[in-house]
């Protein structure tokens, strides 16, 4: 939004240019909400839930991002390729591009206004750390409920950008209702 144009000399003009913001996330992104414990303090996000167009099986994808208090986001818990029923999936260190099969996780932290990348987090890869749940479908709604809990460590083939991040980061508790958006 243009809030002031200031004449400078005859010809050159500045702009000045204001936005919130939470302007840049579309009000419809997410349809969910997200609840656990972050290395034992409470977490809570919004979620969002595609379909994983990557792979050819009905798989999807749930995006949890934490903002702070001003509306920034600061951190985000990716779980991918998860398939379309009700089940208990172990998470691995994949790639959500990658037709493999496997039930993936990263988490990202972000600094400045949210869209610089600071520190990679990848799942360690035992299921009585790092599992989804998918506990109810409701096909006439296209909402998923389920838990999740995961352990992650930062990613040992990039520098730590931030040194105030934990080497870990334990999710536990994890509860989450969400819409599939189309």
């Amino acid at each position: 939004m243009i809030n002031k144009i200031i004449p400078i000399t005859g010809t050159i003009f500045f702009l000045l240019f204001s936005c919130s913001k939470n302007e840049s996330i579309s009000p419809n992104y997410y349809s969910g909400t997200a609840y656990a414990l972050k290395n034992g303090e409470k977490w809570v996000t919004k979620v969002a839930m595609k379909q994983n167009k990557f792979t050819n099986e009905n798989s999807y994808n749930l995006l949890f991002d934490y903002f702070n208090n001003q509306g920034i986001i600061r951190q985000r818990l990716a779980l991918y390729k998860i398939p379309n029923n009700i089940a208990i999936h172990a998470l691995f260190d994949t790639s959500p591009n990658l037709d493999d099969g496997l039930v993936g996780a990263q988490f990202f932290t972000h600094a400045d206004d949210g869209d610089v990348l600071e520190d990679i987090y990848l799942v360690v890869e035992d299921s009585i750390w790092s599992c989804a749940e998918i506990t109810s479908i409701h096909t006439n709604s296209s909402t998923y409920s389920g838990s999740f809990k995961v352990k992650l460590y930062i990613d040992p083939n990039r520098p730590k950008i931030n040194p105030n991040n934990p080497d870990t980061i334990i999710l536990e508790k994890g509860l989450f209702e969400v819409k599939l958006q189309e």
